[in-house]
């Protein structure tokens, strides 16, 4: 069944792809980047306000503390926003209109957010990488580096507001000591 699954998405991915013509392709890159955005504020909103704690109702092992839900998986969940991320920072950085780019940095703390919840080393990692395959896709000429790098400075910007939000609601994990 898991096997089948994985197919149908794959086939499903596949067929967006390669049936969205050259206009329609920012449209499903926004879809996507809506899609995460409603998986990472679905798991936040749990996590913070709903009625179950951080990772209580996942199968993870080990995930008392790390937001692993709707994804089910801490390790997905973090992938989810690591792309989740990294798309809305690209986004930003290549659409025209301001008001998307706008939108698209103002997802950034809510990916974030999720991203530091999880504890994944993996996803940290993947977000890492796909940062710098976005740095060095934008590379260009002189004139685009000065652009590029105040973007990068801003995307950061946002990212360290996101963490800093996601730490002041997650949890210690720490168990007090008691006195034997």
């Amino acid at each position: 069944l898991d096997a089948e699954r994985l197919l149908l998405y794959l086939a499903t991915a596949a067929a967006l792809v390669l049936l969205a013509g050259p206009g329609s392709r920012p449209a499903l890159l926004v879809g996507v980047l809506v899609g995460v955005a409603v998986l990472c504020a679905a798991g936040l909103a749990d996590a913070i306000g709903g009625d179950d704690p951080i990772g209580a109702v996942t199968d993870d092992p080990g995930s008392a503390d790390r937001l692993a839900e709707p994804a089910g998986y801490a390790n997905g969940m973090a992938l989810l926003a690591a792309m989740g991320t990294l798309l809305a920072a690209g986004l930003a950085l290549a659409v025209p209109h301001r008001p998307v780019r706008v939108a698209c940095l103002a997802l950034v703390p809510l990916f974030l957010a999720t991203l530091y919840l999880t504890y994944s080393r993996g996803g940290w990692l993947a977000f890492a990488l796909g940062l710098l395959a976005l740095c060095a896709v934008w590379i260009g000429p002189r004139d685009r580096r000065v652009v590029i790098a105040v973007s990068a400075a801003l995307v950061v910007a946002v990212a360290v507001a996101g963490v800093a939000l996601a730490r002041s609601f997650s949890s210690p994990t720490e168990v007090p000591a008691t006195g034997a």
